[in-house]
């Protein structure tokens, strides 16, 4: 690194140090170097999260979604574990069972390439993204989109369809059409007209929705941890 560089790299941590622990301002400057207090914070001080942080960071941003809601999916699908086999079948980071990893490119051994993993599983996210495009709240949107990647978009419109015939608003999910997905395994729901894909166990699919929000708003808290 050169002497010019090293000397305002020092320059940048003793004004952040001054701004974080001091609380000192610095006239017409301090909008700017508050902004570079929170870049800095972001690059160096985050903990990781796993191994594979760089390549999900690099994955998602076709996605346009905050690589932290990716890592929760892949924690929650594998906790991280490439060589992780479901009782069901699914393979990998991703948890990928061998007909959709094809429709989404992978075959065989590439399923274990972290990469390649969270390439598909990010093809997969935009196809249901597309398929809920309709929600236009983007928060909700996306606790759709999980939903459906962990039972089946088929399964999520027929409780949507429910939840419209019956008065609940079908693009929210909480005390809504997560409700629905729980009736679809009474035989009086799964078998309304409105519904096409038949008898289903919710419950599994509400709590995965639950369950990768609540590692996402984790793993957000610990952004400052390293300090």
């Amino acid at each position: 690194m050169k002497t010019k560089e090293l000397n305002n790299t020092k320059t940048r941590f003793i004004i952040i140090v001054m701004l974080l622990f001091f609380n000192i301002t610095i006239g017409d400057d301090e909008i700017y170097w508050r902004g570079a207090l929170d870049n800095y914070l972001e690059e160096y001080c985050t903990n990781p999260i796993s191994e594979y942080d760089k390549i999900i960071q690099v994955g998602v941003r076709r996605l346009g979604w905050d690589w932290r809601m990716m890592a929760s999916i892949v924690w929650n699908e594998s906790r991280f574990n490439i060589n992780a086999v479901s009782s069901q079948g699914a393979r990998g980071l991703m948890q990928f069972m061998p007909r959709t990893a094809e429709r989404f490119g992978l075959e065989g051994e590439e399923l274990k390439d972290p990469a390649k993993n969270i390439e598909a599983g990010v093809e997969y996210l935009m196809f249901l993204e597309r398929r809920f495009g309709e929600i236009a709240d983007r928060d909700e949107r996306i606790k759709f989109v999980l939903a459906g990647y962990n039972a089946g978009p088929g399964h999520v419109r027929d409780a949507m369809a429910l939840a419209e015939k019956y008065g609940d608003n079908p693009h929210v999910w909480y005390n809504s059409v997560d409700k629905w997905l729980l009736a679809l395994q009474e035989r009086k729901y799964y078998t309304d007209e409105v519904c096409r894909h038949g008898f289903f166990r919710g419950r599994y699919t509400v709590r995965y929705v639950k369950n990768v929000f609540e590692k996402y708003y984790f793993y957000k808290e610990q952004k400052f941890n390293n300090l």
